[in-house]
């Protein structure tokens, strides 16, 4: 086509801009869906391979040491619980 035949809003290959944007919106899905399966797959993965894995249980001595300063701790920064803790211990 020659220079001012009348294709306003068309490109060279004579598409319009929004088939040529929806095309390319089109081609990335494919990598979209690659990256989320990833993103989902993997820690998906390692959970169910390496179930131990992860915090461990504290040993009762050390669960019994621990107790008092948590209870001192939330105490500090949770007013109205200390509040309560000490109507539960009434």
């Amino acid at each position: 086509m020659a220079w001012g035949s009348g294709s306003v809003g068309r490109t060279g290959g004579g598409r319009a801009p929004e088939e040529v944007r929806m095309s390319w919106f089109w081609m990335n899905m494919p990598l979209a869906a690659v990256f989320f399966a990833a993103w989902c797959g993997i820690p998906l993965y390692m959970v169910l391979r390496h179930p131990t894995w992860g915090p461990q249980r504290a040993d009762s001595d050390k669960q019994a040491a621990i107790e008092p300063l948590l209870e001192t701790s939330v105490r500090r920064h949770v007013p109205a619980t200390a509040i309560e803790l000490e109507a539960a211990r009434s």
